[in-house]
């Protein structure tokens, strides 16, 4: 089981090129989270000290529409990290994250990446680039996203 656990993080795009021992820390202090089916794992507007492997399940991000109904902005499965752009920024959530069905993930506290600091500097510089690209790189998917809803209405309109 702990080496299925390594091969999931080191697919993880967020902990790409981290070495051995780095890995081993990382598996070291995961904690294992389950959830039931439409459970939440944190709410728009809670504290952001988690990120989330998804090691089986699927998990809806969702975002409040004029504070009442939940909508789904996107889906995460096996493999996928959340919850490292509150822990990026040091914001609030700025979504909730509700399981699709049971889901097990593993979790960081923020206070494990303050200890990957005081270990190996280099390797944390390495974890916040990779952050940063991963967040990067969902802002240009909801770029596309948001480009294609535009010119979809923008031709309704017409």
């Amino acid at each position: 089981m702990e080496a299925f656990r390594i091969d999931q993080i080191r697919k993880a795009p967020i902990f790409g090129a981290l070495d051995e021992d780095t890995i081993h820390f990382l598996l070291s202090s995961a904690k294992d989270v389950c959830l039931k089916d439409q459970e939440f794992l944190f709410k728009e507007g809670d504290p952001g000290d988690w990120v989330y492997l998804i090691f089986r399940g699927v998990i809806s991000i969702v975002k409040s529409s004029a504070g009442k109904n939940h909508v789904e902005m996107i889906r995460f499965g096996r493999g996928d990290v959340i919850g490292e752009m509150s822990v990026f920024d040091m914001c609030p959530r700025s979504a909730s994250a509700q399981s699709q069905g049971a889901s097990l993930l593993l979790s960081w506290q923020y206070s494990d990446f303050l200890t990957l600091y005081e270990r190996n500097l280099e390797q944390f510089a390495i974890l916040q680039m990779n952050i940063g690209r991963e967040i990067s790189r969902r802002l240009r998917r909801m770029d596309d996203q948001m480009s294609r809803l535009i010119a979809k209405q923008a031709s309704i309109v017409e």
